[in-house]
This record gives structure tokens, sequence and C-alpha cells, in this order.
């Protein structure tokens, strides 16, 4: 498992609910990303945070 430094996501609306009440300092900026028409989700949110974040990098097969 290899860990990189991330400074942008893009995260459900649950994760971006969960991450703003544990820690709002985090979050630099956020932008909301609409559906697109005929999806089932509810969009998504691009968050920037004010210090990189550790994220697990993709396998690449």
């Amino acid at each position: 498992m290899v860990m990189m430094p991330v400074r942008r996501e893009v995260v459900s609306p649950a994760e971006y609910k969960r991450i703003i009440s544990e820690s709002p300092s985090l979050v630099q900026r956020a932008r909301f990303l609409a559906p697109m028409v005929g999806e089932r989700d509810y969009g998504a949110f691009e968050l920037h945070y004010s210090v990189p974040m550790l994220r697990r990098r993709p396998e690449v097969a």
C-alpha cells in the first residue's frame, strides 16, 4: 500500500459532511459538482485542502 500526498480531492456529499464536521480547518476551499442528467447520485464536492492529506494511491494493473 503506497500513500501519496493529495491537496485536491473529489468526494461524495456524505464524505464532505463527515470531513467538515470532524475538521473544518483542513478544507481551504470546496466546490459543488452537480450531478449529470440521468445519474442516480447527488453530485460531488471538489475539496482543496489547506495541508496535504495522505491517500492510498490507486493500484495499477
